[in-house]
């Protein structure tokens, strides 16, 4: 699958409002021709956004769970016949960790190029694959999403885990289940996002806006949302599959309803397949093992099945960060 190659609306976007700054500095007025503008740039965005999907795309990839189910390669569905105890335990708490520390050590540098973390950790005098939290921290006054400043994800500023969005999505879930049972639908999602999440982002802000103003949480990913396709849902899976040790596909089908609400096709895969993983994780020995696993509980020709075989076979051949970031850019251009 390739992208269109795109003429530079942006840059067009921006000529078209400096010249308008002009023309109102000599006298002028071009609301009227900033109407005409808008109001093109509306049709032609809404007549690509109903362009149909092609047929044999829609085969291979369906939105619908029964429909998924059919296209699964084979799997074995539910690997535990008894609950683990001690294992899960011991499991889970490392997976909560992970998580936490992962999201405080990454939210100062979310969106930089490895080059610019490598510049700031020499600036720092920290090591470089981090081997800790961060010394020191860009702009440390500023706040995120209204509650932490920048300084707590520092060693010495951190107090607990400062906020961070995809940590909402880890307890949110929890909530979800709690409040709706382990047999929670869409609607239930639909239910506990108006009821916990202040705020979101992408295609999750999008449905939630949709939420607010009262479209069901089945229609809600699908009312004006071009993230459709997104990675918000993937970010979205862990807790179903710390809710479901060993039972992959009550993990997938988890993450499926909950995925619904906001996405379609490989942005309700993404989730699916991270939940399944998760929930193989706690049997195997071997990541690479769980990441196999998580395969067997999406569409089998999918895209992100595709993407994820090739990145099992590339890295065979790759052992360090900066190699596996190339593999990735050049197959992602």
């Amino acid at each position: 699958m390739k992208y269109p190659k795109f003429p530079n609306l942006s840059g067009l976007s921006n000529e078209l409002i400096e010249y308008s700054r002009t023309a109102a500095e000599r006298g002028s007025d071009p609301a009227a021709l900033l109407a005409d503008a808008e109001a093109a740039l509306l049709k032609i965005t809404r007549a690509i956004r109903d362009l149909p999907a092609c047929p044999e795309n829609l085969a291979r990839q369906p939105d619908g769970y029964e429909d998924i189910l059919t296209l699964r390669p084979d799997g074995p569905r539910r690997i535990w016949k008894s609950f683990d105890e001690d294992r899960y335990a011991d499991r889970l708490a490392g997976a909560l960790l992970g998580r936490m520390a992962g999201c405080t050590l990454g939210a100062p540098v979310e969106f930089w190029e490895v080059d610019r973390m490598e510049k700031w950790a020499a600036h720092n005098g920290d090591n470089f694959p981090p081997t800790d939290y961060w010394i020191a921290v860009p702009e440390p006054y500023n706040v995120r999403y209204s509650l932490s400043p920048c300084s707590a994800y520092t060693r010495g500023g951190m107090d607990g885990v400062p906020v961070d969005d995809d940590i909402t999505y880890t307890l949110l879930g929890l909530l979800i289940a709690e409040d709706h049972g382990l047999d929670f639908n869409t609607t239930d999602v639909g239910k506990a996002w108006l009821k916990y999440l202040p705020i979101a982002c992408t295609a999750e802000h999008v449905a939630l806006e949709a939420l607010k103003d009262g479209v069901t949480a089945e229609k809600a990913g699908v009312k004006d949302n071009p993230y459709i396709h997104w990675i918000g849902a993937d970010i979205r899976a862990d807790p179903f599959g710390y809710l479901a040790p060993g039972y992959p596909e009550a993990a997938a089908r988890m993450a499926y309803r909950d995925a619904y609400v906001s996405h379609r096709q490989n942005g309700i895969y993404g989730e699916m397949y991270f939940a399944a993983a998760i929930a193989a994780a706690f049997t195997v020995d071997n990541a690479i093992d769980a990441l196999k696993l998580g395969l067997t509980e999406i569409p089998n020709d999918c895209d992100l099945a595709r993407d994820v075989a090739w990145a099992l076979e590339a890295g065979k051949g790759i052992h360090d960060y900066k190699a596996a970031r190339a593999a990735v850019d050049e197959r992602f251009e």
